[in-house]
């Protein structure tokens, strides 16, 4: 039987039980595509499906933004939070790991069991890929064949991590392009 969980913002003014589509740990990917990574502002992100759709009543009070065609993201208007999202095209609902908060009946051990990482060819020099060794990596899509290597797959693509031709600077951006800053690292000496 699936898992109840508790999915909760940052400021606590959302808080919803849903039920998991699968048994604990849920077997997932950590995806590190451009978009996930603009959105969330962390490296990677990951997602557990939901069983069928938060209640109307706490979805209406979420914030919706399209990043694609594809995929719906709704966050919470007052603090930003990434609560949960939603795949288009077959309806499939999915809440942001980091927006569970509490696991509901018995529960022993981790949440997720992460079988894969997708899109790390998004990263320009890999990511956090390089830490979590042992957990099959795809260059692109899921379902694609994993590499075995990853250094040299990276090299082959021309994205090593000096991919911004030792200028020292890093462009970052939200997803919609509305901020935009650089990075510079500071000079020795």
């Amino acid at each position: 039987m699936a898992q109840q969980v508790v999915i909760r913002c940052l400021c606590g003014q959302l808080t919803e039980t849903v039920q998991l589509r699968d048994k604990i740990p849920v077997a997932g990917s950590v995806c590190h595509c451009n978009i996930c990574r603009h959105v969330t502002g962390a490296m990677t992100f990951s997602g557990v499906s939901l069983l069928s759709p938060p209640a109307e009543l706490f979805k209406d009070r979420l914030v919706k933004y399209a990043t694609s065609e594809k995929i719906i993201r709704y966050f919470c208007g007052a603090c930003g939070s990434h609560v949960c999202y939603n795949v288009v095209q077959d309806d499939r609902w999915s809440v942001c790991s980091g927006a569970i908060d509490e696991v509901l009946g018995e529960y022993h051990g981790k949440l997720e069991q992460y079988t894969g990482q997708e899109f790390v060819a998004d990263t320009q020099d890999g990511g956090l890929a390089w830490c979590l060794p042992g957990i099959p990596i795809y260059m692109e899509e899921d379902g694609a064949a994993p590499i075995a290597n990853l250094k040299s797959e990276l090299e082959k693509l021309h994205l090593a991590s000096s991919h911004n031709g030792g200028k020292g600077t890093v462009e970052a951006e939200c997803h919609c392009g509305e901020v935009k800053f650089s990075v510079k690292a500071a000079e020795d000496g």
